[in-house]
């Protein structure tokens, strides 16, 4: 028993430290070496340093990352016992979301098949620039698929477009015919 122990001891003690080390590039600002520590990170088995080394792409926030935090959202994705990856990588993410994004974005949101897996990108979402992705977003808001239709709602609630109020009216009624 005292070896089951010892064994998992060194196991916390190895994922505190790939963590720790992971935590110290929050401060830091990206290099080629950084990039790859980061990288291994997000390869690791530990869900903690792969959280970590999310958070420092997020924290980053320059293209590369940003174009990393998408391949892996993308994985994530695909993956069904990934939501709290899924979580920190959409948090990094939508913070960094830039006008370029913006059509990625919206076709990523509007093609999740149920409104569970949209919620989950809610924010990233919300997160893109309004002007770009107005027509998008109405295109779904007066389209036949139901789910696209309420998701659209929902990102013209938080983005709040100048004239929001009428069309969640629009929405609305579209509901009740």
């Amino acid at each position: 028993m005292r070896r089951n122990t010892e064994s998992y001891h060194q196991h916390l003690k190895a994922e505190r430290d790939e963590v720790e080390g992971l935590r110290s590039l929050l401060a830091s600002t990206p290099s080629d070496e950084r990039r790859a520590r980061v990288l291994a990170g997000l390869q690791s088995k530990y869900e903690g340093a792969q959280s970590v080394a999310t958070q420092v792409l997020g924290v980053w926030g320059d293209r590369e990352s940003v174009e990393m935090l998408r391949q892996r959202l993308v994985s994530l994705l695909a993956r069904s016992d990934a939501f709290a990856l899924r979580g920190v990588t959409v948090a990094a993410l939508a913070r960094w979301i830039a006008p370029v994004d913006t059509n990625w974005v919206l076709d990523l949101y509007f093609s999740r098949p149920d409104w569970y897996a949209k919620y989950e990108l809610f924010e990233l979402a919300s997160a893109v620039d309004a002007a770009t992705g107005r027509s998008r977003v109405l295109t779904e808001l007066r389209g036949p698929d139901p789910l696209n239709r309420e998701a659209a709602a929902r990102v013209i609630g938080r983005v709040r477009y100048s004239d929001w109020r009428e069309l969640i009216d629009e929405y609305h009624r579209g509901r009740s015919s």
